[in-house]
């Protein structure tokens, strides 16, 4: 009996690091080659301000 091929996925966990150096777990997404996840990662984060990134997008 031939066993099925495994698909490729992974998964991408975020994370934010308190000051004391504690790590906290706040999202986990696992994305598939045959599925691909073009969701952002997280809405925790703001929009860049630096100044080679356009404001309008």
């Amino acid at each position: 009996m031939k066993k099925k091929p495994k698909k490729s996925a992974m998964t991408l966990r975020v994370y934010r690091v308190t000051p004391t150096g504690k790590r906290v777990h706040l999202s986990a997404t696992r994305i598939t080659a045959d599925k691909p996840d073009t969701r952002p990662f997280s809405d925790l984060w703001p929009r860049c301000a630096c100044p080679r990134c356009d404001p309008r997008d």
